[in-house]
């Protein structure tokens, strides 16, 4: 897809600017309180991959297994690169002092913010919604997983942990995830068949790619990505294994007075030999409001002095009592890893169409409340209850609302109830993917990937298990599955009286009653309703096809804004797996590149850290006869985004 293409909005949304900004950052000369290198907003799964792809020095997305032993091995033998990361002197953060070997890949030379709403630790709202559901196993393969260093290092877990084996309980922690194996063919094993080498009703089984195919328990993924926290050390800098990240206002209450525990940033060059420093901080609140300073009238300050274009952001606590104040901070570059789940679709039937209608009211919920409150109990024995849904979500509420000790449970859907192992057909999951890749990234036309979108997915799915689960509950008398049907009229006077509406029956009308009712029906696809972007919208808008942002091979929100939005906002540039753990390791890498040439130190700074490192170094590592020679260090690995993952 051409990267002018947001200039082009032709074919999707047009560029509407946003209202007026009413915000502190319209103010003018107004000041920063800190600068980061990088902010990320949200700290689902999208935003652990960034962190994991910017801080391994061996990504999986650029090696073959040869090659990452010999990485390996040349990574053990060289001196360690000691450039500490500078923390804002408005910080609280304390410097930790660390050995050599357990320096990011970055080298220290950016700094981070993690900001995020919930402030729970990486995949805390995903944490919630799994507990609430009593989700026992993810849907995603073993391959998907947010670990940037080894496409099997969820694989390998499970195998060092002694949790590989299928075990004797009922559900063990790997799970076969079956009609997969064999199901899905090479370019030359197609090509085989279709010269008639093979027999067509036979079906060969890869048992290389068997171990794949299983789905790890939400036990073992939490604490695989729990081991992820403790690798790249993203705790919160206020004490590792902290449950509740630091508030905004706390994290920087001692901007106003000026107190600080960090070191000048001439006294860490001269001491990078002994001082080294977490280059993250975590910080529990959101982003009001955030404006890009493209360097024409105005720039952002570093911690060393250097002017450079780059994003003022508004930061504010998530609790509504402390949200009226709000901190300022500077950064180079900023990354969006938030999800769809931001606003839920809710049906008119509900509530009247309103900007942010309600999730929840009197007699009902929308699915995305069970992160807050759990499922009301029923108030009589025979209740009954209505979910509306065809998705996993609506299955797996079912499935709730019966061990709750709802009596019966009935299940709404637009259409069929489809069945199929991933949300997304199995060509854009498997190994084999790239064949599928390829044919979206040659697509120009940004309304034929939303069409390519859209058809992958084919609305909501669940899994075969599920299936047979909701099949086995029909069949006891527990649950009801009405497809082709909606909600015609809905009335509730302490009870619900529900018109449905029948498709297949020519649009025949009958009435149910409910005690209770909760619609499943997912989240509003909006970029350009998040709060944070309506000041930047104003002045720099992008064009947007579905509610999708068209962005540039990057996945920039614009090629002049280095605003990067991963997750399953970068559908247009990714494929229909965008939203997957797959999708945001691809969206990570891309990330990760830009990123290489925006965060660059200026070439002043960038020999004082090469002299101070050779210095420190040169007992540690033997003499090099090319010593004198220019050589240009690089922040992260580069990566060639013309070529397709050498994983897949």
């Amino acid at each position: 897809m051409p990267e002018d293409c947001e200039a082009a909005p032709a074919s999707g949304q047009e560029c509407n600017p946003a209202p007026p900004s009413t915000s502190k950052l319209s103010q003018p000369c107004i000041e920063p309180t800190a600068h980061y290198d990088l902010v990320i907003i949200g700290a689902g799964p999208a935003a652990l991959a960034v962190i994991s792809r910017i801080l391994e020095t061996r990504p999986a997305a650029l090696y073959t297994e040869d090659e990452h032993r010999h990485l390996h091995f040349t990574h053990r033998q060289r001196a360690p690169l000691l450039i500490p990361s500078r923390l804002s002197k408005t910080s609280k953060v304390r410097p930790t002092k660390v050995t050599p070997s357990e320096g990011c890949a970055c080298g220290g030379r950016i700094k981070i913010l993690i900001i995020d709403k919930l402030g729970e630790g990486f995949l805390g709202l995903w944490r919630r919604n799994f507990r609430a559901l009593r989700i026992s196993h993810l849907r995603s393969p073993m391959f998907f997983h947010p670990d940037a260093s080894d496409f099997d290092s969820l694989i390998a877990y499970a195998n060092q942990q002694g949790r590989a084996e299928r075990g004797e309980g009922e559900l063990p922690d790997l799970i076969e995830i079956l009609g997969v194996v064999g199901k899905e063919k090479s370019k030359h094993r197609r090509k085989q068949q279709q010269q008639g080498a093979l027999e067509g009703a036979k079906v060969h089984v890869n048992e290389r790619d068997r171990r794949d195919y299983f789905t790890p328990s939400s036990t073992l993924f939490e604490e695989f990505t729990r081991q992820l926290e403790h690798k790249y050390r993203v705790q919160s800098g206020d004490g590792c294994g902290e449950s509740t990240w630091p508030s905004v206002s706390k994290l920087f209450e001692d901007a106003e007075d000026g107190t600080s525990t960090a070191a000048s940033s001439e006294t860490l060059v001269e001491g990078s030999a002994s001082t080294d420093s977490n280059p993250l901080t975590t910080v529990k609140g959101v982003v009001k409001d955030l404006v890009w300073f493209d360097g024409s009238d105005r720039t952002v300050q570093d911690d060393l002095g250097n002017h450079s274009p780059g994003f003022l952001l508004e930061l504010a606590d998530s609790s509504a009592q402390t949200a009226k104040s709000t901190t300022v901070i500077s950064a180079k570059a900023v990354v969006s890893a938030v999800g769809f789940g931001g606003v839920p679709t809710i049906p008119s039937y509900l509530t009247p169409p309103v900007p942010q209608p309600p999730s929840c009211g009197p007699g009902w919920m929308h699915s995305s409340c069970l992160a807050w409150q759990p499922l009301p109990p029923p108030s009589t024995s025979d209740a009954h209850l209505v979910v509306v849904g065809g998705g996993l979500t609506s299955a797996q509420i079912v499935v709730l609302a019966l061990t709750t000790g709802y009596a019966h449970v009935t299940l709404l859907t637009r259409g069929h109830l489809k069945s199929k192992p991933f949300d997304v057909d199995l060509g854009w999951v498997g190994r084999y993917s790239n064949y599928l890749k390829m044919q979206f990234y040659q697509t120009d036309d940004v309304a034929e990937r939303l069409h390519m979108l859209r058809a992958a997915r084919n609305g909501g799915s669940v899994t075969p298990t599920y299936a047979k689960v909701l099949s086995r509950l029909q069949a006891a008398g527990k649950v009801e599955i009405r497809t082709h049907t909606s909600i015609a009229r809905a009335e509730f006077e302490g009870k619900w009286e529900l018109g449905l509406r029948t498709s297949a029956d020519g649009g025949r009308e009958d009435t149910v009653q409910a005690d209770y009712l909760v619609v499943a029906t997912g989240a509003k696809i909006d970029f350009a309703g998040l709060p944070f972007l309506q000041g930047l919208r104003r002045t720099h808008p992008v064009s947007t096809v579905g509610g999708l942002p068209v962005l540039t091979a990057d996945l920039e929100y614009r090629r002049d804004v280095p605003l990067f939005v991963t997750g399953a906002y970068a559908g247009l540039q990714i494929g229909p797996a965008a939203g997957n753990l797959g999708g945001m390791r691809d969206s990570a890498d891309r990330i990760a590149n830009r990123l290489l040439e925006l965060l660059a130190l200026p070439e002043k700074e960038e020999r004082k850290v090469r002299e101070a490192s050779e210095t420190t170094a040169g007992e540690a590592a033997p003499a090099n006869s090319n010593k004198g020679r220019p050589k240009k260090e690089k922040h992260f690995t580069h990566f060639n985004f013309d070529l397709l993952s050498v994983e897949a």
